[in-house]
């Protein structure tokens, strides 16, 4: 599923006995990641699937870091 970072980021749902578990790795979050993954969200944002565990790349959470908007 398109993770919105650079051409050809994506995430990765791993769905198993194991549970559902997201790797986002690079994401940059905007709302048009919920109409790109129509398989992972439903039309009002909610998820279609429980996540049991997230994998994110926070590295620049901090907000000393101020990055531009990106445009989509």
């Amino acid at each position: 599923m398109d993770a919105n970072h650079i051409i050809g980021s994506s995430m990765i749902l791993f769905m198993g006995y194991f549970g559902n578990v997201l790797y986002t790795g690079d994401l940059r979050y905007h709302d048009c990641i919920l109409d790109k993954n129509s398989f992972l969200f439903n039309r009002d944002g909610t998820l279609k699937y429980p996540i049991d565990e997230l994998i994110i790349d926070n590295t620049y959470c901090d907000p000393i870091f101020a990055f531009p908007q990106q445009v989509v």
